[in-house]
């Protein structure tokens, strides 16, 4: 009677499947890592989005607005100054390092607008890609 050497294939193969699945982990773990750093900065900016427009409802809705304009237009130095103001109680979107930074403010007729920009804390990655990104966001509202 004649015996068939029939190989063991399962040791072999369990190599191969520990990989793939170190890999797959791996894969998965840059997925979740990366979901987790745009979620975050998405959400920062959109921070930095309502402060913008709730800094503008609020210059625009002061009692004393008629103060701001004149016969020639709005004066938009004590409006920014007033925002400024707000923004300080208001706090930061990001870390509490980060400043926001009024950049400008302009009118068109009976809209005004405004341009801020803050520093978004990087979670996760900022050992490689730096300490912080700076987000600009625009907000304009208009005086009825």
């Amino acid at each position: 009677m004649k015996r068939l050497k029939i190989a063991n294939s399962a040791g072999s193969e369990l190599g191969r499947i520990n990989l793939l699945m170190a890999a797959l982990g791996a894969l998965i773990g840059l997925l979740i890592a990366g979901y987790t750093v745009m979620a975050s900065l998405h959400i920062q900016r959109q921070n930095l989005q309502a402060q913008a427009d709730l800094g503008l409802i609020y210059v625009l809705n002061d009692p004393s607005e008629s103060s701001y304009y004149q016969n020639s237009g709005p004066n938009l130095e004590q409006m920014q100054q007033k925002l400024q103001s707000y923004l300080a109680r208001a706090g930061n979107p990001g870390s509490p390092d980060s400043r926001v930074e009024v950049l400008n403010m302009w009118s068109e007729g009976r809209t005004t607008n405004v341009r801020m920009r803050a520093n978004l804390r990087i979670p996760l990655l900022s050992r490689w890609l730096g300490e912080y990104l700076t987000a600009v966001v625009e907000s304009s509202a208009q005086r009825e």
